[in-house]
C-alpha cells in the first residue's frame, strides 16, 4: 500500500505516456502528402501532344498512389468514364480468377489442364512435350499457337465448344515449358477451367468475385447494356469512325471497362482494396503472381512472366519491380503498368489504330515522373553498351554459320573467303565480329549464335537481353510433301460472315521459292489502311505432314498453322475457310 501511495503520481502520467505514444504512432504511419503538379502537366502535355501529332481521337489516363493520390483524365473524344475494349489486360483478370481458386484449394498451378478439361484433348501433341500445365498457359509457354486474328477478333461467330474441337485440332507448336509463345486460345481453356470448378459461366464467375467486390459493376463481358456505349474507333489517317472488332476469346480479351474501373483493379493488385471488406486475393497470391513463374522455360531469355503479367527490374535509381500488361484489338490499344514496391499504378488506353507504342511510352513516363516525385531521385535510363569489335576466331566463324529460319524470311551466314556475310533474298551483307560472340550485319543490329539442347538458336540482343528469333535450318523440317506443292496458288476466302464484318485476310497465297514453303497473306482493306500495309506478309511454313504446315516464328507472336484440303481445295487458317482462286 505504502509502495502504491509513493508512486500514485507516476502511476497517473501511464494514460497520458499511451496517449503521446499513440500520437507519435499515428504521426509515423500517416501517409505525407505528395505533389504531383508536376505528373498531372506531364499526362495533360504529352496526351495533347499526341492527339496533335499523330491524330490521335482519344485517350483515357488514370494514375493511382494508393491512400495518397488519384486521378481520372479523358483528352480528346473520351473521358474517365469512357468504355474501351480491355484487350488482353483481361488476362490479368483471368489469372487473378484463378488465384483465387489456388488460394481456396480447388486447383495448383502445376496441375494438368486435362485434369479439368475432360474435352481437352490434342490431336498432333509435340512429341517431345510434358503435358500441359495450367502455369504453361499463364505464362504462355503452352507450345499453343497465338491463333489471334479471325477467331480472336472478328464479327464471324465462333463459340467456345467450335474454339475447343479448333485447338484440339491444332498442332502443339512446341514442348510445353520450351519457349514463350503468346497463346489467346490458351486463356479460353482457362475460362473453360474456371467454369468447370467453380460451377459458373467465366463471365458471372468474374462478375460476382472479382468486378462487383471491387465495385467494378459497370464493367461488362459481351454486349454493352442499354446505358453503356462503347468508344468509337478510329485510324490516324481519317476522321472516319468505326465499330471496334468483338473479340471472342472472352477471357483473353473480352473485357470491357473504363480508367475508373480499372483503377479499383490496379488498387487491389498493389493492395487489397479498402472499399470492401471482401479479399478478392490474398497478400500470398499476389506474391505469386509477381514473382516469375517461367523460370525454367528454356529459351525465355528475355522474358519474365509472373502469372499473367510481364515482369521488369525497375531502372536505376529505383528498387522493385515493374509490372505491366498490354492489350490491342484492331484499332483500340490499353495498358496497366505497376510499381508495387512503391504503391503505384497507371492506366493508359487509346481509341486510335497504331497506338500501342504510344500508349506504352506515356504509361512507362507517368511512372518514372511518380517514382521520382515519389522518393527525390532523379530517374537513370539504362545503357547497354555494344559490345566492342573484336578479330573473327575461326571455331566462331564455323559456329556460326548455316541457314536461319525467322518468321518470314532466311538469314544465311556464309564464310566467303577470309570474310563472313549475310545473305537474305538477293541482298549480301557484310558480317562484323564482336567480343563474346556477338556479330552484326546491320548497324545496330547484334546477334548470337546459342546452342540450346542440342539445336543452334539464333539470338538477338537487346536493351542488354537476348531475343530467340531463328532456328538453325538443320533443327527445321524443310522436305515439303507433294500435296503442299500441289496446293500451290492463290485463295480467297469463303467463311460465312455477317455482311460487311471484317474478315481480316483478303486472300492467301501458297508458294515455293528455293526449296522453301511460304504462305502470303493479304490483310482487308480496312486493315492495310489502318496499319499502312502496301504488300502481302511473307511467312516461312514448316510442313508437319501432308495437310498441316506451321508458321516459323520464335519471341512472343506466331507459329499459327495452316490446313490444306486437296479434296476440295481449301485452305484453313486463322479460324477462317479459303478457296483456291486459280
Amino acid at each position: 500500500m505504502m509502495w502504491l501511495l509513493k508512486n500514485m503520481k507516476s502511476l497517473y502520467l501511464i494514460p497520458a505516456i499511451i496517449i503521446l505514444l499513440i500520437a507519435v504512432t499515428s504521426c509515423a504511419n500517416e501517409t505525407v502528402p505528395v505533389d504531383y503538379t508536376s505528373l498531372d502537366s506531364l499526362i495533360e502535355n504529352t496526351a495533347l501532344s499526341y492527339i496533335d501529332e499523330n491524330n490521335i481521337k482519344g485517350i483515357s489516363i488514370g494514375f493511382i498512389d494508393v491512400g495518397n493520390y488519384r486521378t481520372e483524365k479523358g483528352f480528346g473524344n473520351t473521358d474517365a468514364s469512357t468504355f474501351f475494349p480491355m484487350a488482353s489486360v483481361t488476362k490479368v483478370i483471368t489469372a487473378a480468377a484463378i488465384m483465387q481458386l489456388v488460394q481456396d484449394g480447388m486447383l495448383e498451378l502445376d496441375d494438368k489442364l486435362s485434369d479439368y478439361l475432360p474435352g481437352f484433348d490434342l490431336k498432333k501433341p509435340h512429341p517431345d512435350s510434358p503435358g500441359i500445365k495450367i502455369r504453361d498457359i499463364l505464362t504462355h509457354s503452352s507450345g499453343l499457337s497465338r491463333d489471334i486474328m479471325s477467331l480472336a477478333q472478328g464479327n464471324c461467330p465462333v463459340g467456345e465448344n467450335e474454339i475447343l474441337e479448333y485447338i484440339n485440332n491444332h498442332p502443339q507448336i512446341s514442348p510445353a515449358g520450351y519457349r514463350h509463345l503468346y497463346s489467346n486460345p490458351g486463356f479460353d481453356l482457362l475460362a473453360l477451367v474456371i467454369e468447370n470448378v467453380s460451377g459458373l459461366p467465366y463471365p458471372v464467375y468474374a462478375k460476382e468475385n472479382i468486378l462487383e467486390p471491387l465495385n467494378m459493376k459497370s464493367s461488362f463481358f459481351y454486349n454493352p447494356p442499354e446505358d453503356i456505349e462503347l468508344t468509337r474507333s478510329y485510324t490516324m489517317f481519317s476522321e472516319e469512325a468505326y465499330e471496334e472488332m468483338p473479340i471472342n476469346y472472352i477471357a483473353a480479351g473480352g473485357l470491357k471497362s473504363n480508367v475508373t474501373e480499372m483503377l479499383h483493379f490496379a488498387e487491389m493488385l498493389l493492395m487489397q482494396s479498402s472499399k470492401t471488406g471482401k479479399m478478392v486475393l490474398e497478400d500470398t497470391s499476389l506474391d505469386k503472381m509477381f514473382s516469375r513463374q517461367n523460370s525454367g522455360v528454356l529459351l525465355d531469355t528475355d522474358i519474365n512472366m509472373g502469372v499473367s503479367v510481364f515482369l521488369e527490374e525497375l531502372p536505376p535509381p529505383f528498387t522493385g519491380k515493374l509490372v505491366y500488361h498490354g492489350g490491342g484489338a484492331v484499332f483500340t490499344n490499353t495498358m496497366m503498368l505497376l510499381a508495387p514496391d512503391y504503391g503505384i499504378g497507371v492506366v493508359v488506353f487509346c481509341n486510335t489504330a497504331g497506338s500501342y507504342h504510344l500508349v506504352e511510352q506515356l504509361a512507362r513516363s507517368m511512372i518514372h515522373e511518380a517514382l521520382e516525385i515519389k522518393t527525390g531521385q532523379s530517374f537513370n535510363p539504362m545503357e547497354h553498351q555494344t559490345p566492342g569489335e573484336a578479330s573473327w576466331q575461326v571455331a566462331e566463324r564455323e559456329r556460326i554459320t548455316g541457314d536461319y529460319f525467322t518468321s518470314n524470311n532466311i538469314i544465311s551466314i556464309k564464310e566467303e573467303r577470309d570474310s563472313v556475310i549475310a545473305i537474305i533474298g538477293e541482298n549480301r551483307f557484310p558480317v562484323k565480329y564482336f567480343e563474346d560472340g556477338f556479330f552484326s550485319y546491320f548497324d545496330g543490329f547484334i546477334l548470337k549464335v546459342e546452342e540450346i539442347e542440342g539445336e543452334r538458336i539464333l539470338f538477338s540482343l537487346s536493351n542488354g537481353l537476348l531475343t530467340p528469333i531463328a532456328k538453325h535450318k538443320d533443327a527445321v523440317t524443310v522436305i515439303i510433301p507433294e500435296s503442299w506443292k500441289q496446293a500451290a496458288g492463290t485463295y480467297v476466302s469463303v467463311t460465312p460472315c455477317p455482311d460487311g464484318a471484317v474478315k481480316f485476310y483478303e486472300s492467301l497465297r501458297i508458294y515455293v521459292r528455293d526449296n522453301n514453303l511460304y504462305l502470303g497473306m493479304l490483310p482487308e482493306k480496312i486493315v492495310r489502311e489502318t496499319y499502312g500495309i502496301t504488300s502481302e506478309i511473307p511467312a516461312l511454313l514448316t510442313p508437319l505432314d501432308e495437310t498441316t504446315a506451321a508458321m516459323q516464328d520464335f519471341g512472343r507472336y506466331g507459329a499459327e498453322p495452316v490446313f490444306f484440303n486437296s479434296d476440295d481445295n481449301t485452305l484453313r487458317f486463322s479460324g477462317l475457310t479459303f478457296k483456291r482462286a486459280d
